[in-house]
């Protein structure tokens, strides 16, 4: 995992993508590191037309959450396999990842993963 991952400059962007190969002792491509960072709001609305602070739709409350998602992936030239590591992901990004981004992986392209979130 690249060592900028963890800098404070990063932490703050609202997105990014990065990879790179890596080589063995052979000077073979042995593997790819990807990783991104997205951030995105989930709204919500309710009816509350006693304490509304909506001016566009009076009687609603417009609520969100910040979603993020943050993931780094390694794919194994040898093994053909994906190691997925998600930061934090709340349960149900988790659950979304689980059941549709596996479904998906051609072993044989590491990036077979992106697919579904495309």
């Amino acid at each position: 995992m690249p060592g900028f991952w963890w800098s404070q400059w990063f932490k703050r962007l609202s997105g990014y993508f990065g990879s790179e190969a890596t080589v063995g002792q052979d000077g073979k491509v042995d593997g790819y590191n990807t990783w991104f960072r997205f951030l995105g709001k989930r709204i919500s609305e309710t009816s509350s037309p006693e304490s509304s602070m909506n001016t566009l739709l009076p009687g609603y409350d417009t609520k969100y959450e910040w979603l993020k998602l943050n993931v780094f992936i390694r794919w194994d030239a040898s093994t053909k396999k994906h190691i997925v590591v998600a930061f934090d992901p709340k349960p149900h990004i988790h659950h979304l990842l689980i059941e549709h981004l596996f479904d998906t992986i051609h072993s044989e392209d590491p990036h077979s993963i992106y697919v579904p979130l495309a």
